[in-house]
């Protein structure tokens, strides 16, 4: 996308696949996940506005997950976006599932729903992604 001034952006990248000893890519703990949270947060000022974006997802509901992007939420500071999911159902992933969360879906240039993408009561928007 386009930023304006740039300079007043501030990225903090957390890794949350591997960050554990012995995980991959293809799992993480809720932990490591409430954790990369807590370390955005920690590096934003108390008026600094954060995004918290998220490219991950799974079928496990943790209330421990839950409870922190709902705090995080609460503040009025924190905005959290994750993908809805690739797996081309209804299933509910998570994070983009939990409430504080708005959950992005995928569409084609033609505005339909790709096929791998999840559709379900908690999609927010869709956004293209595939072409």
């Amino acid at each position: 996308g386009v930023i304006p001034n740039l300079g007043r952006v501030i990225l903090h990248i957390v890794k949350v696949f591997g960050a554990d000893s012995g995980s991959s890519c293809s799992w993480t703990y809720s932990s490591s996940l409430v954790s990369a949270l807590s370390q955005c947060q920690a590096k934003a000022s108390s008026t600094q506005k954060l995004v918290v974006s998220m490219s991950l997802g799974g079928g496990y509901n943790s209330s421990m997950e839950n409870y922190a992007f709902q705090s995080a939420y609460n503040t009025g500071r924190v905005l959290s976006i994750a993908a809805a999911g690739n797996g081309g159902s209804t299933a509910y992933s998570f994070p983009a599932s939990y409430p504080s969360v708005i959950s992005v879906a995928c569409v084609t240039q033609t505005k339909g729903l790709c096929s791998f993408s999840q559709r379900n009561a908690q999609v927010d928007l869709a956004a293209p992604g595939y072409y």
